[in-house]
């Protein structure tokens, strides 16, 4: 295999490969790399096996969480917008709209191939709207939800692994978006003006570094005191809301000012 031509070597460090005989259920094989050359050992149980980097999350399957998701009475789906491939940029709305309550962005899978983020935001959205999830229906009392499951449907499609049809990373089109290169943040940018923003949660899935962690934030310019004040108490709450979370292991933290300014660097206001 041309392994050692991926655009992310580190990645392929202590990596294992996922599979499945049914597409539903995945699980790991043995895999090593050496020398640009990457190795899976499979015992096959059935006559056929699907090996990914990642479990896809595929467009079928995005189309079919919209389908499902809009039935529930405090959902609203827009279209924000028509991707280069003219593909929808779907918008999922969840609550009542109320002016008073605070608003909360999510996006994920602005790099394509990080299929996990959408595996996430699907469960995020199922836990939201479940009437007997208590924390659920207290954050739905307290704001409204703006949550973007696919930023990049055309990169999902095309197989990229962190650009969009036009070959543009997204996560670094945040600065100076443009209709040309990248529409999907052009409208998601333009909504969000249009809605404010109390907190923004951008997920992304990182190949070398298989934990849950928080990053980016502390590098804006206008990252201050206030901020780092509500993000230690975001990442306190994550930590008692999940046992996943984690703080030990993460990126590097940027001095404020000095993180990649036409990257996406969420956090709240």
């Amino acid at each position: 295999m041309n392994a050692g031509e991926a655009s992310y070597l580190e990645g392929w460090e202590n990596y294992q490969a996922v599979a499945s005989y049914d597409r539903q259920h995945w699980f790991r094989l043995p895999t090593s790399y050496q020398d640009g050359k990457l190795t899976i050992v499979a015992e096959l149980a059935c006559e056929t096996i699907q090996i990914a980097y990642f479990a896809p999350y595929s467009y079928e399957r995005h189309q079919d969480l919209l389908a499902a998701v809009q039935t529930h009475p405090l959902v609203t789906l827009e279209h924000l917008g028509d991707t280069l491939d003219k593909r929808d940029l779907t918008l999922v709305k969840i609550g009542d709209g109320d002016t008073n309550k605070r608003n909360i962005w999510i996006t994920a899978r602005q790099h394509p191939g990080e299929t996990m983020a959408e595996w996430l935001v699907e469960g995020l959205l199922y836990s939201l709207l479940d009437s007997d999830n208590a924390n659920s229906r207290l954050l739905l009392d307290k704001a409204n939800f703006y949550i973007v499951p696919n930023m990049n449907p055309d990169g999902s499609v095309r197989g990229h692994l962190r650009t969009n049809a036009a070959g543009t990373n997204l996560n670094r089109e945040w600065a100076s978006p443009s209709l040309d290169k990248s529409p999907e943040v052009f409208y998601v940018i333009k909504k969000m003006e249009e809605t404010g923003v109390d907190l923004f949660y951008d997920v992304h899935g990182d190949e070398a570094l298989p934990y849950a962690f928080l990053a980016g934030s502390q590098g804006t310019p206008s990252y201050n005191e206030r901020l780092a004040h509500l993000r230690d108490r975001f990442s306190d709450a994550l930590k008692l809301a999940n046992a996943d979370f984690q703080t030990e292991v993460g990126y590097e933290i940027d001095a404020p000012g000095e993180g990649e300014h036409d990257a996406c660097n969420p956090l709240g206001r």
